[in-house]
């Protein structure tokens, strides 16, 4: 997948996201994106990063902000 089809696929998640009324959208399309481009499940991405499964689930279900986010996913960030 091009880098212009995972943005677009992220927007189109942060929308649906929205609409569902999670409280940071924009931060559980990031991480399921980023977990996507691992190809692995949700409790395979947590043992291979060492991360309690509620974590990574609490991150694609939008409960936390972009800084509270642990390090596999800190690591995939690009500032501008």
């Amino acid at each position: 997948m091009s880098q212009r089809d995972l943005t677009f696929l992220q927007r189109r998640l942060v929308d649906r996201y929205h609409a569902q009324g999670m409280s940071y959208p924009e931060v559980a399309a990031f991480a399921v994106a980023v977990r996507g481009r691992t190809s692995f499940d949700q409790n395979t991405f947590a043992q291979r990063h060492r991360l309690e499964p509620g974590v990574v689930e609490a991150a694609e279900s939008g409960q936390l902000p972009f800084e509270r986010l642990p390090h596999p996913y800190q690591n995939h960030m690009n500032p501008h």
